[in-house]
């Protein structure tokens, strides 16, 4: 049986993962003269990626809800 690793080292990767696009979306959007496609590019990548992280973090307060007993999974 293999050792547990902690949960940081598990899901640091897909917690940083949706922050590379978010970061690059940002530099974008500091071009001077940006037109106006890119930038509405920049901004719809960013809201996706932001999408993502935020259920990612939904679903880790969830498994934190039941891991401590505070919910219940049912079977249905």
């Amino acid at each position: 049986m293999r050792p547990r690793l902690p949960l940081s080292t598990v899901l640091s990767p897909a917690l940083r993962n949706p922050l590379a696009p978010i970061r690059n979306a940002l530099q974008i959007l500091k071009q001077p003269a940006l037109d106006q496609a890119t930038s509405e590019q920049a901004r719809e990548m960013a809201e996706r990626q932001v999408h993502h992280l935020t259920r990612l973090v939904d679903d880790l307060l969830d498994v934190e809800r039941i891991m401590h007993g505070k919910i219940a999974l049912r079977a249905g």
